[in-house]
């Protein structure tokens, strides 16, 4: 059996595909499997990966669904997973051809039962970096102190990502992958690989590009990301902005209590503080986005 998964969930992405599946088949050790979810592709997806199976380089494994968002993407990949290791590499991007010999020597030597997986910057031109990192952390701890800029490379136990898998919204296409993020924090560290093995390239039809109108789009998604950072962030003014969102996002966009987490009262006293500032924000942002 193969040791990892490289995982890409991908909507209408066949322009771009070739980018990725190249910097795949150029990998100095075969020891995975791509395994792509494709969310309702009309653009002859299918199609392409077809073709690259038809190469026989590497083994890519293919699954289509109705077009439910890249976070149902991600769960129904994380579900048909049967490798250790799983990491998710989007659509627009690439590995460097090292990448995953590198992982997979890396996760060698510093596999442990506390240990949820490997962190490393993204190549993003200089806008992503360690700054003196501890050995590991959590995610949330290496943001807080500013030992992490930017974004990452994140390789997670597959066994792990199976525990935390996203909650499904009926209708709602996107969620910030720290909802899940979080929550794996309270359980395990990661290690810290410093080195960039991925590279990253963000499209005009990005979702990270054009995140406020997603979030306007993604109504209860987004209610239940600002939960989730408040409940679990260890930076108390951080939760309590977020606890004060969540309320001000409740109250203007006409939405039932989120269940899910518990936020602890001194965050909940200062974000009910908060509550005005960011009521003010959020009409502000449905003024601009009419």
């Amino acid at each position: 059996m193969k040791r990892i998964t490289v995982l890409t969930p991908t909507y209408n992405r066949a322009y771009i595909l070739d980018n990725l599946y190249n910097s795949l088949i150029s990998q100095t050790v075969k020891d995975f499997i791509w395994l792509v979810i494709d969310d309702g592709s009309t653009d002859g997806t299918k199609d392409k990966i077809e073709s690259y199976k038809q190469e026989n380089k590497i083994e890519i494994n293919y699954i289509f669904q109705n077009n439910c968002g890249k976070y149902v993407a991600h769960n129904t990949g994380v579900t048909m997973s049967e490798t250790e290791l799983i990491v998710c590499v989007d659509s627009d991007d690439a590995l460097y051809p090292n990448a995953i010999e590198k992982t997979l020597r890396f996760w060698k030597e510093h596999k442990n039962d506390d240990i949820a997986g490997i962190v490393s910057p993204k190549d993003m031109g200089g806008t992503s970096y360690f700054n003196n990192p501890p050995a590991k952390s959590t995610l949330l701890n290496l943001y807080n102190k500013q030992q992490l800029i930017g974004e990452t490379m994140l390789v997670f136990r597959t066994d792990v990502l199976k525990k935390y898998l996203f909650p499904e919204i009926k209708g709602e296409k996107f969620m910030s992958e720290s909802v899940i993020y979080n929550q794996i924090d309270q359980e395990y560290s990661l290690v810290v690989q410093n080195e960039y093995l991925y590279k990253a390239e963000y499209q005009k039809d990005g979702l990270t590009v054009n995140i406020t109108k997603v979030h306007w789009k993604n109504p209860k998604t987004t209610l239940i990301m600002y939960k989730a950072i408040a409940a679990f962030q260890s930076n108390f003014f951080t939760a309590a902005k977020a606890y004060g969102s969540y309320l001000a996002w409740k109250e203007i966009r006409k939405l039932d209590e989120c269940s899910l987490f518990t936020v602890k009262i001194n965050v909940k006293i200062i974000g009910g503080l908060l509550l005005s500032h960011y009521r003010h924000l959020f009409e502000r942002q449905k003024e601009e986005l009419k």
